[in-house]
């Protein structure tokens, strides 16, 4: 999303409370073409050159992030086509989170399908929610990174550098998996080092 009154852009990244985010950020967006979805920043340099505006995302630990995805695509996310057809596109429904890191988990990083034609906004809703964080911020010259694990602090430093008033944030889009355990509950040693891996650039 983007407000250029306040000269900030805020890069959505899948499962890294990007909705908990946008929400907060909302009173200040007026671009409604990059509104909705995961775009690349390079979607945004389509629309203008954004020199001088601050540009911050919001990162997570990959060995969460990726068991927070699983769970949410498998239980339909938040109901959208492309969201389902990933689903299905990968058989989640029947597989555990094991099978799908030593069976499924490369193909799915790679894949951008699914798609659905938005009645507005900047190309096609794509559900990108197994792809490398880094491929959301390429080419990007970060002015501030916002990580999940420390979010309210992170988020409230932020808001300070661009120069508008931080809130207390409300959690959305939760998870909607009964008693989900830690996410190192799921990894055993073959499927921690197959995402050491798969993500080793945004571990670095």
């Amino acid at each position: 999303m983007i407000s250029h009154r306040h000269k900030f852009i805020f890069i959505h990244i899948p499962k890294t409370a990007g909705m908990t985010l946008r929400s907060a950020f909302a009173r200040y967006r007026d671009e409604p073409k990059l509104q909705m979805g995961h775009p690349y920043y390079e979607k945004y340099l389509q629309i203008q050159n954004f020199e001088g505006y601050h540009k911050t995302t919001c990162v997570r630990n990959p060995f969460d992030r990726l068991v927070s995805a699983f769970f949410y695509i498998k239980s339909g996310g938040i109901g959208v086509g492309s969201e389902r057809c990933l689903c299905k596109k990968f058989n989640l429904k029947n597989i555990n989170f094991s099978e799908f890191v030593k069976t499924k988990l490369e193909s799915a990083i790679n894949f951008d399908g699914c798609k659905r034609i938005r009645s507005h906004g900047v190309g096609n809703q794509t559900p990108r929610h197994f792809q490398l964080q880094n491929k959301f911020i390429k080419n990007c010259k970060l002015d501030s990174v916002i990580r999940f694990e420390n979010l309210q602090t992170d988020y409230e430093q932020t808001c300070k550098q661009i120069g508008i008033p931080s809130q207390q944030l409300l959690h959305k889009n939760k998870s909607r998996i009964k008693d989900k355990k830690h996410y190192s509950y799921y990894y055993d040693d073959t499927s921690r080092m197959i995402v050491e891996r798969l993500y080793e650039e945004d571990l670095n």
